[in-house]
């Protein structure tokens, strides 16, 4: 993307799929990261496997579109018959008995499973990985999507960018913030907030809590939100996909199930209600802080010397972050 004077396909992890949604003996394809790839769960284990959907052979595409099907735990390439396993590795040809070449492999990307959600990695071969989050006593994730035209460092830039929550999101105070700290591929940091909803009617309805961030890449950005004035605690994700110069955006939350609206005619809802009710309100919240920045996102520049203020946040430490993975 000409506005960026880097990629926009960095190295880490990235969304694929919900794991309830690849099933066994279906085989799935999709856009990921400028790529065509297909996904398969694997019998008896039921681990994913993921690969870019071209043949070495003589490049036929194998999604199911073109052909592409399994075959006794088998990707079966519609051109010619060639078998891979789950490791990409060509196992059958059913022309003449002949031996498959050992070069004969598919281009295949490296997954991990957690939460509930399939990652795939982006780059060589993975240096870190995500961590594995407590869900007991979580509500399951709620999900969202949207499709933008923007750098996914833009996006993630966000948790640094303390004023950009007062003046586009309308938020009335910030501070104190924690400072940002670095662990490899891993940066955190966090804040207190005076927040406005954006869900009709409570509009003018403003809340006290305390966010953390968390980022373990550029594609995997979470943030736990913890409102003591309404008894509340939220967990959301962003999971930000480019696809040469489009960004599909995935967004999801979930809601601590021991917790619930302190507050009026809420108390009186059954809990597993509130739950969803609270949930779907926190789904709108985000969709529309979302589309509150869309507009900026899109048509920003990446500037390498921004004249910043003091409050304005931890810029440089940020971007200092995101250059390893480039």
């Amino acid at each position: 993307m000409s506005r960026y004077p880097f990629t926009d396909n960095p190295d880490g992890w990235f969304f694929v799929a919900r794991s309830k949604d690849i099933r066994p003996g279906k085989l799935t394809s999709m856009r990921w990261l400028g790529k065509e790839i297909v996904i398969w769960r694997c019998e008896p284990d039921g681990t994913t496997s993921v690969a870019v959907a071209i043949c070495p052979h003589l490049g036929a595409r194998l999604t199911p579109e073109h052909g592409g099907k399994l075959v006794d735990g088998l990707l079966v390439c519609p051109f010619h018959g060639f078998g891979y396993d789950d490791s990409g590795n060509c196992v059958s040809i059913p022309s003449n008995h002949q031996e498959p070449s050992r070069k004969c492999k598919l281009n295949m990307i490296p997954v991990c499973e957690v939460n509930g959600m399939i990652l795939g990695y982006h780059g060589e071969t993975p240096h870190f990985q995500i961590p594995e989050l407590d869900d007991d006593g979580w509500t399951t994730m709620a999900w969202g999507s949207k499709l933008l035209r923007a750098h996914i460092q833009d996006i993630v830039e966000n948790a640094v960018d303390l004023n950009h929550f007062l003046h586009v999101h309308g938020y009335k105070r910030i501070g104190p913030v924690d400072q940002p700290t670095v662990d490899g591929c891993h940066f955190t940091t966090g804040m207190t907030v005076t927040g406005r909803l954006n869900v009709p009617f409570l509009r003018n309805t403003y809340y006290d809590s305390h966010v953390e961030f968390h980022l373990w890449g550029l594609g995997y950005f979470f943030w736990e939100t913890s409102s003591s004035d309404y008894g509340l605690r939220t967990r959301s994700w962003i999971f930000c996909v480019p696809d040469n110069d489009d960004l599909r955006l995935n967004y999801a939350v979930a809601i601590g199930e021991n917790e619930g609206f302190n507050t009026g005619a809420m108390r009186l809802l059954p809990g597993r209600l509130l739950r969803r009710i609270l949930r779907s309100l926190v789904m709108y919240e985000t969709g529309e802080t979302i589309e509150q920045d869309r507009d900026i996102w899109q048509g920003k520049l990446y500037l390498e010397t921004p004249q910043l203020i003091p409050s304005d946040g931890a810029f440089f430490k940020y971007r200092q972050y995101c250059q390893q993975f480039y």
